[in-house]
């Protein structure tokens, strides 16, 4: 067990150095650069972004032709956007809108300002509650530079993945903060090695489409002894976040459900660095704000295989769909190889992997199709019927199809996180399903 205070020290250590004086903080699409340092509407010497804002290359974080900003702009950390994925994280350019490889539209996600790019001080009245080892509220954590604007600090950068997991329909905005100067280890190609301080948030709005308000904030923290991690749930004024890591039923009387820290382990624990919306293919083509190419040129990969960005989910438009579903929300977190991953004693596993995406007959999930569910299955609940994993041209003795498609017991598939069915998930892989013919080169149904 790791004594609470190392670790106490560990985050005081990396609190105390989360300030972006000097210009050294950039967005993760760059590299910091030798930035001089950055104000409103300008940047210090060399540490502008040129005409049209920084491309997120070599020189990422460097002066442009003249060393100065662009007309009325801000310097390389300035968009937080879905910039990132062009050519790198885009600047501000004339008039502060996003320069190249930038959006406008996505600068300061849902609900958000932006304004600049701000220190983050932490305040002096933040405490750790007894029996944990993160801060005890959300404005401690250094999301925000000003947590009653909601102005994003220095550095941290809205994105969205290529494909997201299925959450009941409430809405997300998802934040990352890369240490400056620091690299990604990601030559083992499936996954991400992060460096200490990297920061990741996730934020749920909950309730009715088109009323939804801000609920809950997950956060993640690498730090020296691994990660660390809790939940903030905001009060409905929408004015406080408070570190919650017991849970909440029904938060808000919207059915949402607020999970403990406990049951967050239960799916990250399933990737080796705990972090499971980044990989290759969920910052591949279809994600934003941060990609694995944008990332790539800014300098913030080592290890890199260049074959690794050209990595794409395999088959039509109907494998695509399934398996990118599956990926998403059953491969990267419980059905894998990992060894602490929750689903691994299963043998059903829909992981994309490097190295088995030539086509959609070497990827993982294709070969349960006719294979018999582990003996650890749950199927209470359902139709008393013989099951295979995948029975090709039948959903109803497709186990897999059958559990996405139930809720209510601990058949339900995923088993955390959601109390109602996905009707696009369970459609795309009942097609898939029913697709699954010997003409396009699938088995023939197990009897």
């Amino acid at each position: 067990m790791i004594e609470r205070s190392r670790i106490i020290a560990s985050l005081s250590l990396l609190l105390g150095s989360f300030g972006c004086d000097g210009g050294s903080d950039s967005a993760p699409g760059n590299d910091g650069g030798s930035a001089a340092g950055v104000s409103s509407g300008g940047a210090g010497a060399g540490g502008g972004a040129g005409a049209g804002g920084s491309t997120g290359g070599t020189s990422a974080g460097s002066a442009g032709a003249a060393g100065n900003a662009g007309s009325g702009g801000v310097a390389a950390a300035g968009a937080a956007g879905a910039g990132m994925g062009g050519t790198g994280l885009g600047g501000a350019g004339a008039g502060g809108l996003a320069g190249s490889g930038g959006s406008a539209a996505g600068m300061a996600g849902a609900g958000h300002s932006w304004d600049g790019c701000e220190e983050f001080a932490l305040p002096p009245d933040c405490t750790i509650p007894d029996g944990a080892v993160l801060p005890g509220e959300l404005r401690c954590t250094g999301l925000y530079s000003n947590f009653q604007s909601r102005t994003l600090r220095c550095g941290v950068t809205a994105y969205e993945p290529a494909h997201e997991l299925w959450a009941d329909g409430a809405g997300k905005q998802r934040y990352v903060w890369l240490p400056p100067g620091q690299t990604i280890d990601v030559s083992s190609g499936n996954d991400f090695d992060y460096p200490v301080g990297t920061r990741f948030w996730k934020e749920f709005y909950v309730g009715p489409e088109g009323s939804q308000t801000l609920g809950e904030t997950r956060y993640l923290l690498r730090a020296d002894v691994g990660w660390l991690y809790t939940v903030y749930v905001w009060d409905q004024a929408g004015t406080t976040a408070t570190q919650n890591n017991e849970g909440v039923e029904d938060l808000f009387a919207t059915g949402h459900t607020v999970p403990s820290r406990e049951q967050c382990k239960t799916c990250h624990m399933g990737r080796t660095n705990f972090i499971l919306g980044w990989d290759f293919i969920m910052l591949g083509e279809g994600a934003t704000g941060v990609t694995a190419r944008g990332l790539a040129e800014a300098g913030r990969f080592r290890g890199l295989d260049p074959a690794f960005l050209e990595l794409s989910v395999p088959g039509d438009e109907v494998e695509q769909k399934a398996l990118a579903y599956l990926h998403a929300n059953c491969g990267v977190s419980c059905h894998n190889t990992t060894v602490d991953a929750t689903a691994n004693p299963s043998g059903l596993y829909l992981r994309l992997e490097v190295g088995s995406l030539d086509s959609p007959h070497s990827t993982n999930a294709v070969n349960a199709i006719n294979q018999l569910p582990g003996p650890n299955a749950k199927l209470g609940g359902l139709p008393e019927v013989m099951y295979y994993d995948f029975r090709p041209g039948d959903p109803a003795r497709s186990l897999v199809f059958a559990r996405m498609s139930h809720r209510g017991s601990d058949t339900a598939m995923p088993p955390l996180g959601t109390h109602d069915v996905d009707p696009a998930g369970v459609a795309a892989v009942e097609a898939w399903i029913e697709s699954m013919t010997e003409a396009r080169g699938y088995p023939a149904p197990a009897p």
